[in-house]
């Protein structure tokens, strides 16, 4: 059975999410602040969270940073708040690794449905892993640890590859989200290993995703979010 954390101050949510999430077959935890959402991690490890981001004590721009500054497997966090939230902080929690946001009042229905999206691509993640253990070959889903990764040892500055480079070190010291596109065998996961250890998402994990694991049409709206 999958569990989930809610953590919210205000108890009638908390207790809605709850009693949904539960009925859907989840194990559900709950917590009123970040402060008290951490120490039940502690206790019980979860699969996924979903937080309010305006909460008393700790907030949960606060403890959706200090959940990405730790060590262990990687857990999908969903934001919650209220209208009043500016642009500006949601791109913040972007920023610091949400996975997803909703504004409250929120649709159980469609709470559930992000829920559900983010929870299959931890399973396909760990299928995948696990597939590649049992044959005794490389994952196509890789999660390095923080700080382990290096840089790419195949990538050579030469002439023609000098002003990449260059740009790529540029690159690396922004905290923007990056897409690098191009056709197949030209060298876009080795640029993104690159841009990876060169900066400080070096103290973050390297993930990689197969994407055929996410339905036809699916893709865009499982990566970034619904409008």
């Amino acid at each position: 059975m999958e569990s989930i954390l809610v953590v919210d101050d205000e108890r009638e949510c908390r207790e809605l999410y709850a009693r949904v999430l539960a009925s859907k077959g989840f194990r559900v935890l709950t917590a009123t602040d970040g402060d008290e959402a951490l120490q039940a991690l502690e206790r019980h490890p979860v699969d996924l969270i979903v937080s309010d981001i305006v909460m008393p004590g700790m907030d949960g721009m606060e403890l959706l940073g200090r959940l990405r500054a730790r060590a262990g497997p990687y857990v999908p966090v969903v934001l919650v708040s209220g209208s009043l939230v500016r642009d500006d902080d949601v791109m913040r929690g972007y920023g610091l690794g949400a996975d997803d946001y909703l504004t409250k009042p929120c649709l159980m229905k469609e709470l559930c449905a992000r829920i559900q999206a983010r929870l299959r691509l931890v399973r396909a993640s760990r299928q995948t892993g696990a597939k590649g253990r049992a044959t005794g070959h490389r994952s196509r889903v890789r999660d390095t640890a923080p700080g382990s990764s290096s840089r790419p040892p195949d990538l050579v500055r030469t002439p023609g590859t000098g002003p990449i480079l260059d740009l790529l070190d540029e690159l690396s010291a922004c905290n923007a989200p990056l897409l690098l596109t191009g056709e197949t065998g030209t060298g876009k996961g080795v640029f993104a290993r690159h841009v990876h250890a060169s900066g400080p998402r070096s103290r973050h994990p390297f993930v990689t995703l197969p994407c055929t694991s996410i339905a036809q049409g699916l893709m865009a709206p499982e990566l970034f979010g619904h409008e």
